[in-house]
C-alpha cells in the first residue's frame, strides 16, 4: 500500500506527510491495540510531479496478512501534514494506491482519497484477472484491490491529521477469467505406411568360361547384366523410399503421441479448474413487492460500562410512492444488546418478525425507509469514533456485527442502496454454507439542511426489484473427462 500526499510540487514546504501512529484491532480480544510495520519513505516521480509517499508491506520476506474481515480484521494508519495555506488554491489530503508487493503504482492517475476530520474506511477485495489477450491497461495476468470507501466521524479531530483504515470486505480471491466458448478439442492424426519392399532374384556370375561362346551368347549375357544394373537401381530406389516413408511415419506418430499428450493435459487441468472454481450462471428473477431484509443498527462504540454507547430512535418515515409524499412509519423493532467478541453492541433490529415484513413495490426513493436516531456524544478526552453501523440480514437470524463494515456518521443521509443475491454453492466456503442470502449494500452521501450533532440518519432502498440468483454449476465430470481420454487415445 502506498500513501502519498494529494499536493505534489517542487520545493514544496506543505507536500510531505509523516505516520504519526498504527494500530491493529486483536480479533481474539477486540481490542484496539499499538503496531508497528516496516515502511519506505520515497519521492515518486510521475509526469513530472514529483509525489511524498510512504510505502507499507512492500517487502516479500514478512508481508502483513489479514486473520479476519471487516472490523475484527482492520489496520488503522495516523498520518500528519503540514497544512496547505490559505492563499494558495490547492488541496489537503492523502491518496491511497493499492498494488501488488514490489511494484510502483500509478499514483498519478490514483482516484482513492483520504480527508480529514473522519475515518476513511477502506473496505479491499483481492481480484486476479486472466485474460485471453492483453490489454492497454494490464497484460495477461493482473492482481488488483477493489476498495469500497466508507466514512467513520471521528470525536478527537485535528485538522493536520488524517485518518486511514483498511480491511479485507472477504477472505475469498476473486478470480475473473476469460474462456473461449468454443474450441477444437479432438485432433485426427494421419498415418503414413511404407513401401513393401520387392526382392530381385539371386544375382549371376557374369563371367564367361567358354572362350569361343558366340557373339548372340555375348549379346545375351550383357542383356543380363544390364537387367541386373537396372535391378540394382530399382532396388537402391525402392530402400531410399522406404527409410523416407519410415521416417515420414515415425514424426507422425511422434506429433500424433504429443497431441495426444497435450488434450489428456489439458483436460485434466480444466477438470481440477472446474471442480476446484466452479463456473457460475447469474439469474435474475423479479419479484414485486421485495421484502426489506432485517436491520440491525448498533452504536459503534461497543464498551462495557458505557454511558455513550446507546442509540435511540426517535421516528422512522416512508414515501408514498403513489402521492411522492414522505410519510410517518411505525415499524416493528427490538432492542438487543450483543455480545461478541468481548465487546457490549446496544442495538436496534427492524423487520425481523416473518408477519409484519415491511416490502418495497418500488425502486430509488419511491421505495425508500428512513431511520432517524439519537446518539450520546462521544467525550472529548476519549479516543472514540461517533456513529452506527448498519447489517443487513435474514429475518430471524443474528448478524456479525463485530466484523461489519457498513458505517453511518451525523450531518448527511446516509442512503444504502440494496440488491438481493441469493448464491446456490456446490460445496459451503468460510463465509456461507450451500445457500446464503445477502444483501450487497452501496453507499451514497446525502447532505442535510437541517439537522442536530447528536442525530444520525439512516435510508434505506432497493436499486432493482430483480433477485440475482448465482449458481455454481459443474462443467466437467470425471466420467467425462475419462470419456475424453478414452476417445482421443481411440483415434491415435
Amino acid at each position: 500500500m502506498t500513501v502519498c500526499n494529494w499536493n505534489a510540487l517542487h520545493d514544496c514546504e506543505f507536500c510531505s506527510l509523516s505516520l504519526e501512529h498504527l494500530t491493529r484491532v486483536n480479533s481474539e480480544t477486540g481490542f484496539v491495540e499499538n503496531y508497528t510495520m516496516e515502511y519506505d519513505s520515497k519521492v515518486v516521480v510521475q509526469h513530472e510531479q514529483p509525489f511524498q509517499c510512504l510505502v507499507f508491506n512492500n517487502r516479500s520476506m514478512n508481508p502483513v496478512e489479514a486473520k479476519d474481515v471487516g472490523y475484527s480484521g482492520t489496520l488503522t494508519f495516523y498520518f500528519k501534514l503540514p497544512l496547505v495555506p490559505q492563499s494558495l488554491d490547492g488541496r489537503f489530503g492523502l491518496q491511497i494506491s493499492f498494488h501488488e508487493i514490489g511494484t510502483v503504482p500509478n499514483v498519478f492517475s490514483e482516484t482513492n482519497f483520504a480527508i480529514p476530520n473522519v475515518d476513511n474506511f477502506f473496505s479491499v477485495t483481492k481480484v486476479l484477472t486472466t485474460r485471453l489477450k492483453p490489454t492497454k491497461e494490464d497484460g495477461l495476468h493482473s492482481v488488483r484491490w477493489e476498495s469500497v470507501l466508507s466514512f467513520i466521524e471521528l470525536t478527537d479531530t485535528h485538522d493536520d491529521i488524517i485518518v486511514i483504515s483498511v480491511a479485507y470486505a472477504s477472505m475469498n480471491l476473486r478470480q475473473i477469467s476469460e474462456i473461449y466458448t468454443t474450441s477444437l478439442k479432438v485432433v485426427r492424426a494421419n498415418c503414413w505406411h511404407g513401401w513393401n519392399f520387392v526382392q530381385v532374384g539371386p544375382v549371376c556370375d557374369d563371367g564367361v568360361q567358354d572362350s569361343e561362346i558366340r557373339m548372340e551368347q555375348v549379346r545375351q549375357i550383357q542383356q543380363i547384366q544390364q537387367t541386373l544394373q537396372e535391378r540394382r537401381k530399382k532396388k537402391k530406389k525402392t530402400w531410399m523410399y522406404t527409410k523416407v516413408s519410415r521416417a515420414i511415419t515415425c514424426i507422425g506418430w511422434f506429433i500424433a503421441t504429443a497431441m495426444c499428450i497435450w488434450y489428456i493435459v489439458d483436460s485434466s487441468e480444466q477438470f481440477v479448474q472446474s471442480i476446484s472454481n466452479p463456473t457460475t450462471a447469474t439469474t435474475f428473477i423479479e419479484s414485486v413487492p421485495l421484502p426489506f431484509p432485517a436491520i440491525t443498527v448498533c452504536n459503534w462504540n461497543a464498551m462495557l460500562d458505557c454511558d455513550y454507547c446507546n442509540l435511540t430512535l426517535k421516528f422512522a418515515t416512508k414515501v408514498n410512492s403513489t402521492l411522492g409524499i414522505v410519510e410517518n412509519l411505525d415499524p416493528h423493532y427490538d432492542r438487543v444488546v450483543l455480545f461478541q467478541n468481548g465487546q457490549l453492541f446496544n442495538c436496534y433490529v427492524f423487520n425481523n418478525v416473518s408477519q409484519s415484513l415491511l416490502n418495497a413495490t418500488d425502486i430509488g426513493y419511491a421505495g425508500t425507509i428512513s431511520f432517524y436516531f439519537h446518539v450520546p456524544f462521544v467525550p472529548e478526552n476519549r479516543d472514540s469514533r461517533f456513529g452506527l453501523q448498519v447489517s443487513f440480514h435474514e429475518t430471524g437470524t443474528v448478524p456479525n456485527v463485530f466484523a461489519e463494515t457498513n458505517y453511518a456518521i451525523s450531518g448527511v443521509d446516509n442512503y444504502f442502496i440494496l440488491t438481493k443475491v441469493i448464491t446456490n454453492r456446490l460445496k459451503p466456503n468460510t463465509e456461507g454454507g450451500i445457500n446464503s442470502v445477502r444483501w450487497h449494500p452501496q453507499l451514497s452521501i446525502v447532505e442535510l439542511t437541517q439537522f442536530d450533532g447528536d442525530e444520525v440518519v439512516i435510508s434505506v432502498a432497493y436499486s432493482t426489484l430483480n433477485v440475482n440468483v448465482i449458481t455454481e454449476m459443474v462443467t466437467s465430470t470425471m466420467e467425462g473427462l475419462l470419456g475424453q481420454i478414452a476417445g482421443i487415445i481411440g483415434i491415435l
